[in-house]
């Protein structure tokens, strides 16, 4: 039962302090075997008490702390602020997912993720029927990609870039509505900007069209598309330009070079800083938002981070992969 924005972010507060701290993290890369990494997590009570009797099962706690952080976090969202934006990406992944399943042999299904606005054994269900009527984006998607499997196997990329698109299109608009946070706003329009920029790049990089962008390209970002058809005229020349148009203006000599890794880095440490900045503001939907990013974003660095360490990736370039904590 939600109780209201004050009460949500009470409870966000009391618990933000248990997310891991840079302190907390650099012990854990300190490690020498991936035993005395995974004993950091137990220690600190992630997944709910969770301990594997293998250490290389790590993934159990990561997932036990991701399930445990949807259900509180389902009880006190507030509504109408457009919250469910970040739920339903989970939605549109387990599309993916089931669908590659369809069509080729293998573990597809295998990566389903929890935590989505729609049961999974309903996803399925709606999807093996012709009209899915999941929502008008993923029917949408659901018949490009019917309609290009009539001519063939279609391609894992295809079957991505039908439901990005999709899923783009559903968020811009879901946040329309007048109620929806302006972090919120803010975050998916730097977020399909930075999506943009690095698919520019990327497509640069290859000797692709723009035809071959515009397939890839999201909506609902500040960079129209026809901005981009005219930066391929220019090339490479043109990424500093087009990134100096969003706030991730000082990385725009870094992609410019190529550096589309790092971006990315720099990109999801902008977008938790969004909701950071007014994590003290108890009338704002920023704390609860602000927090359930930290925890996905805790959880994805603690995930590179042992997996790293398990391979014995040098602790040098472990940090380098490595986001911005939130505390």
């Amino acid at each position: 039962m939600k109780e209201g924005l004050i009460f949500a972010n009470a409870a966000v507060k009391a618990r933000e302090e248990n997310l891991f701290s840079g302190d907390r993290l650099s012990r854990m890369l300190e490690a020498d075997a991936l035993q005395d990494a995974v004993k950091i997590l137990i220690e600190a009570g992630y997944g709910g008490g969770t301990v594997p009797e293998d250490p290389n099962d790590f993934e159990s706690i990561l997932s036990a702390e991701a399930a445990i952080t949807e259900k509180f976090i389902d009880g006190i969202a507030p509504e109408g602020a457009g919250f469910e934006c970040f739920r339903l990406q989970a939605d549109y992944h387990n599309m993916k997912a089931l669908v590659k399943a369809r069509y080729a042999s293998g573990g597809e299904e295998g990566a389903l993720r929890a935590g989505g606005l729609i049961d999974i054994d309903l996803l399925r269900d709606k999807l093996e029927r012709e009209n899915p009527d999941i929502n008008p984006y993923a029917d949408e998607a659901v018949a490009e990609i019917a309609k290009a499997a009539a001519d063939g196997r279609p391609s894992p990329r295809k079957v991505d870039t039908a439901f990005d698109r999709a899923m783009f299109k559903d968020i811009a608009a879901r946040l329309r509505s007048r109620s929806a946070s302006e972090e919120l706003k803010e975050y998916f329009r730097v977020y399909a900007d930075c999506l943009n920029l690095a698919s520019f790049v990327r497509t640069l990089g290859i000797g692709g069209n723009f035809a071959f962008f515009e397939d890839v390209f999201m909506e609902g970002g500040s960079i129209p598309a026809e901005d981009f058809e005219k930066a391929f005229q220019e090339g490479v020349s043109a990424v500093a330009a087009l990134v100096k148009r969003t706030p991730l203006a000082p990385y725009a000599d870094a992609l410019a070079s190529g550096d589309v890794a790092g971006f990315e880095v720099a990109r999801d440490d902008y977008l938790l800083g969004i909701f950071r900045k007014n994590k003290a503001e108890m009338f704002s939907v920023a704390p609860v938002m602000g927090y359930y990013l930290a925890k996905q974003n805790e959880i994805k660095v603690l995930r590179i981070a042992l997996v790293c360490i398990k391979n014995g990736v040098d602790k040098q370039e472990i940090r380098k992969k490595l986001r911005e904590l939130y505390a």
